[in-house]
């Protein structure tokens, strides 16, 4: 799975770069937002070929109202199903949260985790914005969740995650989003 998002200063310019993109590039439309102040977010998926096509297409052709774009490239299938799902942590299992600085950047860390550590559930928070912070949550066995942690705070991962914490053994039960 590949990711695109997109965010201009102008709803409508905004708006008609999602239609413009939704017909021309074979893509699906993921979430699309309007925030204030007066601005409109759009998140996209498709193939890595198309995404890259439509990225160069808007790089090419911005204006002053397109504040920025933003792809990443080979997700594991089912990140988009863990969209404002529960996280229900069973006996034994820690909690790690993970805040990202931006949307897609919270799809780019869940993958990581899922494909670097032995995580039993996870979901994302993505009610904030497309371009608004990311919250991922994942459950997991503590050796999981310190694996996750670490590599949460690797050099790589420096620019995207703005803060990630580890709750042991959680009291709050399930975690609703």
């Amino acid at each position: 799975m590949n990711l695109l998002v997109f965010e201009y200063a102008s709803i409508s310019e905004g708006m008609k770069t999602c239609d413009y993109a939704l017909k021309n590039f074979m893509l699906n439309l993921v979430k699309h937002d309007i925030r204030c102040p007066g601005r409109y977010s759009c998140l996209l998926e498709g193939s890595e070929a198309n995404i890259k096509r439509l990225g160069e297409h808007l790089m090419a052709n911005t204006t002053q109202k397109c504040l920025s774009v933003k792809s990443v490239y080979h997700l594991s299938d089912g990140l988009l199903e863990a969209r404002n799902t529960s996280v229900e942590p069973g006996a034994q299992e820690d909690l790690l949260i993970v805040e990202t600085k931006h949307l897609v950047d919270s799809y780019y860390v869940l993958d990581q985790l899922i494909k670097r550590t032995a995580l039993t559930q996870y979901a994302i928070l993505d009610r904030l914005g497309l371009f608004g912070k990311g919250v991922v949550i994942v459950a997991g066995k503590s050796q999981s969740i310190k694996q996750g942690l670490s590599m949460t705070r690797e050099a790589s991962f420096e620019k995207m995650v703005w803060q990630s914490e580890v709750i042991q053994n959680p009291a709050m039960g399930s975690i609703r989003f």
